[in-house]
C-alpha cells in the first residue's frame, strides 16, 4: 500500500535474515525510548504493537505513549482480559483475536442455519459498533430478531452402482414428489450441470447435490444406494 514502515525486532536471525531480502527492519527491544526514537517514531504517525508477550506489549505500548505521544497506538492481544490494562497504558486501538475468532465463529455458525445475508452483515455491524464493552454482556442482546430455523440442508450423494435411479430421469424419480427433495446440481466426471432439467437422466457414478429437509433427505439415501450397500 506503499505506506512506509519499519520493522523492529529482537530476534538477530530474522533481522539479518530479513534485511537480506530488502525488509525495512531494525534490531531492539520497542519497549525502549531510544529503539523508538531510532526507528523514527517521533515522525511517525502509528505504532502497531504485534508481540505475543502480554507484559512486553505492555511495556511497548506504555514506552511508545509517553515518549511520543502523538503516535495512533494499535495493540494486538489474544485476550478480552487484557483490554483495559492496553487502553489504560495508552493503546489508541486494541484487536482481540479471540473476539475476532468469536465473530466469525457465530457468523459461520449464521451462514450454516441459512440466515439472509443482509441480516448476518447486521449481526456483525452491531456486533462492532458495539466495540469490546459488548463481549461483556449476552450476544443475543445485540442480535435483531432472526428468521425462524429453516430445516433445510444440503447434501452430495453418489449414485452407486445398481441404484434405483441409475439411469432413471428425474421427472420419473421418486425424489421430489414422493421424498420431497430437489436435485440442484449434478456433478459427471468434470462436468457440473446446475440446476438439471427434468428430463436428465442420472447414471451410475454421478454426484447429485441434493436439497431438503435433513428427515427427507435422508429418506432419499436408500434410492442412490446399491443392493449391496443396502444389505
Amino acid at each position: 500500500m506503499n505506506i512506509p514502515y519499519v520493522v523492529v525486532e529482537m530476534n538477530p536471525d530474522t533481522v539479518r535474515r530479513r534485511r537480506r531480502q530488502g525488509e525495512s527492519i531494525i534490531l531492539g527491544d520497542i519497549a525502549q525510548p531510544a529503539v523508538l526514537a531510532h526507528a523514527g517514531a517521533a515522525q511517525a504517525r502509528a505504532l502497531v504493537i504485534l508481540i505475543s508477550d502480554p507484559a512486553a506489549a505492555q511495556r511497548a505500548v506504555a514506552a511508545g505513549r509517553e515518549n511520543f505521544p502523538q503516535l495512533h497506538i494499535i495493540a494486538r492481544t489474544r485476550y478480552v482480559a487484557e483490554i483495559d490494562r492496553l487502553l489504560t497504558l495508552g493503546a489508541t486501538h486494541v484487536v482481540v483475536e479471540e473476539y475476532e475468532s468469536a465473530i466469525e465463529v457465530v457468523v459461520r455458525i449464521l451462514v450454516a442455519y441459512l440466515v439472509p445475508l443482509d441480516t448476518i452483515a447486521t449481526v456483525e455491524r452491531r456486533f462492532r459498533s458495539e466495540g469490546y464493552a459488548g463481549i461483556r454482556r449476552p450476544w443475543a442482546e445485540m442480535c435483531p430478531v432472526l428468521p425462524g430455523k429453516v430445516a433445510l440442508e444440503a447434501t452430495a450423494i453418489r449414485v452407486a452402482p445398481g441404484s434405483a435411479l441409475n439411469g432413471a430421469r428425474l421427472a420419473a424419480s421418486p425424489l421430489r414428489q414422493q421424498h420431497k427433495v430437489m436435485v440442484a446440481a449434478v456433478q459427471r466426471g468434470e462436468e457440473t450441470v446446475l440446476a438439471p432439467e427434468a428430463s436428465w437422466e442420472l447414471r451410475q457414478g454421478d454426484v447429485a447435490y441434493v436439497v431438503g429437509s435433513p428427515e427427507a433427505v435422508q429418506g432419499a439415501l436408500p434410492l442412490f444406494r446399491g443392493p449391496q450397500e443396502e444389505a
